[in-house]
């Protein structure tokens, strides 16, 4: 199996490409952090509202990532939204419009 605290030279662990809820449970049931950090500062978070996987932000969110974490350019996950509905989905579960 996977080694959840693997990372790569930036510093990217299993849960920031696990690109699926299943997946993201799996790992955090493991020990994944669901508030690790790549050398930029992005959290899984981060990557998932990038890449638009609502149901992947959704989960973490109701996990207890911090929806306000901020990157090594000072921006939160809102910032990184990939699309309309998770922008709304972070401002739905108390993400910092002006953070």
């Amino acid at each position: 199996g996977a080694y959840v605290y693997a990372k790569d030279p930036d510093d990217v662990t299993p849960l920031f490409v696990a690109g699926s809820k299943k997946i993201s449970k799996l790992l955090i049931a493991n020990g994944a952090n669901i508030n690790a950090k790549m050398r930029n500062g992005f959290t899984p978070l981060h990557a998932a509202v990038m890449n638009e996987e609502y149901e992947v932000a959704d989960f973490l969110i109701k996990e207890g990532v911090d929806v306000d974490a901020k990157d090594s350019h000072d921006e939160t996950p809102l910032f990184s939204a990939g699309s309309k509905k998770v922008f709304e989905l972070l401002v739905a579960r108390g993400a910092d419009i002006i953070a």
